[in-house]
């Protein structure tokens, strides 16, 4: 069975070590601040006026991404339909460490939810979980405006950081569509320019420098 220790980071909220890949599920500098800046911040607000949202995740984790999305379509009344791709997920809850009872319930509806079916959380928010390596993933062509990169580390997972990978995500998102991602990885951002993106290095989380965005123009 894999280790996952439950360890805290300097905001306050809590991550998980993963002994399959040697790395934190987040950032040390902080788990929240981090998801909030780089999946929130840059990856939904730019989309903020439309009528609806599809989003690609690649890496479900801890579920923190859809819960910070599902908090986002909620205040912006905005339906978003949310499909998450994970090889590895997770079989425990212990690290639920939110102070507020009704994200703590939203978070284990997140975590519990079958895999494979769309299930509906509220009026805004659907979520299907796929237990599937995404470079199998087709059918998708052009059909979500944003793509949330979480794997982990190019260095951790390389195979989830190729051209190929990159490629068909730029197939997966519709016109004007992006691509982003905790990670500043030179070689990353070279690939993602392959594929066809227009990369932007932007300010990153607590902690790191830079991060980067991809778009499909």
């Amino acid at each position: 069975m894999i280790e996952r220790p439950v360890v805290p980071t300097a905001d306050g909220s809590l991550t998980l070590w993963d002994e399959r890949t040697g790395q934190h599920y987040h950032s040390l500098h902080g788990a929240r601040q981090e998801s909030e800046h780089v999946f929130i911040k840059n990856g939904l607000d730019p989309f903020l006026g439309n009528e609806d949202l599809r989003i690609l995740e690649l890496g479900f984790g801890t579920g923190l991404n859809a819960l910070l999305t599902f908090n986002w379509a909620r205040k912006h009344q905005m339906p978003v339909r949310y499909l998450s791709c994970d090889l590895y997920p997770l079989d425990r809850r212990d690290f639920i460490d939110s102070a507020d009872p009704s994200e703590k319930a939203v978070w284990h509806q997140l975590l519990d939810g079958p895999w494979g079916e769309e299930i509906r959380i509220d009026k805004y928010f659907f979520l299907k979980k796929e237990r599937c390596d995404i470079r199998s993933l087709v059918g998708h062509h052009e059909a979500f405006d944003t793509v949330f990169h979480d794997a982990f580390s190019p260095d951790s997972e390389p195979e989830l950081w190729t051209l190929d990978v990159f490629r068909n995500m730029f197939a997966a998102l519709k016109e004007n569509g992006s691509w982003v991602s905790y990670s500043a990885k030179g070689q990353v951002r070279r690939d993602l320019q392959t594929a066809g993106f227009i990369v932007e290095r932007l300010e990153g989380p607590p902690g790191k420098r830079e991060m980067l965005r991809g778009w499909k123009k």
